[in-house]
């Protein structure tokens, strides 16, 4: 981890570094509480692998994968087109052709793990968000904070390989502890000392109903939502469906 681009070396065990994303932001928040604006662009570590999370966190989710990629799609589908997420009522996409179903799967307990830490991962970030609401609302700048919350691409399917993106890794930890590279069945993500991403399958679960994935100029790789929140200056709470980039972002504000 780098800080003002000096090196700090972590040990400790409960360290996560999304966690100390969050402190430095409201830290450095509370230093300019004062001034007439401020932009802040706060970018987590988490939901990014390798699949780390808080014991506890995990835990929350053991079962809730279970059932695997094919039913809990479908189920996402559902429900989206039951809430009117979508226009209209729009078909699933197949199953990318490199997946296999998930009665086939060899290691479901393993593959059920992965997206259980990934889930907690996702739920570590959302509570850092809160966290930081908590303290924009103690400063008294909540109501008067434009906050912005996109996701940059779909979901990634790449696949995180002993013999491929793993050995451009350190494979040992700060203070000499072993880890255990790439998606190897016999190691259950952990914390700190694994190094794995959730592959394909579960990819294809968050782009429903989507094709393809981060890379890929299909929807699956570009359609993202973002969240808006300004109480002083949105007054209605509404779904767009109209097409837009980051770039008109910033052509409304600069």
């Amino acid at each position: 981890m780098l800080q003002d681009d000096s090196r700090v070396d972590v040990f400790l065990d409960d360290f996560y570094f999304t966690d100390a994303i969050t402190d430095k932001a409201i830290g450095m928040i509370e230093e300019s509480v004062n001034d007439d604006q401020l932009f802040f662009y706060l970018a987590h570590a988490a939901p990014h692998w390798p699949l780390h999370a808080h014991p506890e966190d995990i835990a929350r989710y053991e079962g809730v994968y279970d059932g695997g990629w094919d039913s809990i799609r479908t189920a996402r589908h559902e429900e989206m087109n039951a809430i009117g997420v979508f226009q209209t009522s729009w078909d699933i996409s197949p199953r990318d052709g490199d997946g296999h179903p998930w009665s086939s799967e060899k290691n479901p307990d393993w593959e059920a793990r992965k997206m259980a830490t990934y889930a907690a991962m996702v739920d570590r970030m959302d509570q850092s968000i809160g966290i930081l609401i908590i303290a924009l609302k103690h400063l008294d700048q909540f109501d008067s904070t434009l906050i912005l919350f996109p996701s940059d691409n779909g979901g990634c399917a790449e696949f995180m390989a002993e013999e491929g993106w793993a050995k451009f890794f350190l494979d040992s930890t700060n203070d000499g502890r072993k880890i255990a590279m790439g998606n190897r069945s016999d190691v259950m993500p952990e914390y700190a000392q694994t190094y794995k991403s959730y592959d394909k399958p579960w990819a294809s679960v968050f782009n429903a109903p989507f094709r393809l994935f981060k890379h890929y100029v299909h929807e699956g790789g570009i359609s993202t939502p973002l969240v808006t929140h300004w109480p002083n200056g949105i007054k209605t709470r509404q779904t767009d469906h109209a097409a837009s980039n980051v770039v008109d972002i910033l052509r409304q504000f600069c």
